[in-house]
């Protein structure tokens, strides 16, 4: 992720990270980056668990339906 606090027209601080690892805050008036955030365990652990609809259930426009020969095609 990336991003920005304003105050008005002025950039004050950014941020960079991976909203699942680390995210860092960097203060434009000294250049130095400070972690903001780093998920614990716990967080991780009552994240919602990945779902993902059979293909044979999934409608002809569906975007893994569509791109499945793709994937195929790269991971072979």
């Amino acid at each position: 992720i990336t991003g920005c606090i304003r105050m008005g027209s002025e950039v004050l601080c950014t941020f960079e990270g991976h909203w699942d690892l680390q995210v860092y805050i960097k203060e434009l008036t000294n250049r130095e980056s400070v972690l903001f955030w780093e998920p614990c365990p716990e967080v991780r652990a009552r994240r919602l668990r990945k779902y993902t609809v059979p293909l044979d259930l999934q409608r002809p426009n569906e975007s893994e339906r569509l791109w499945q020969k793709v994937s195929s095609a790269i991971l072979d």
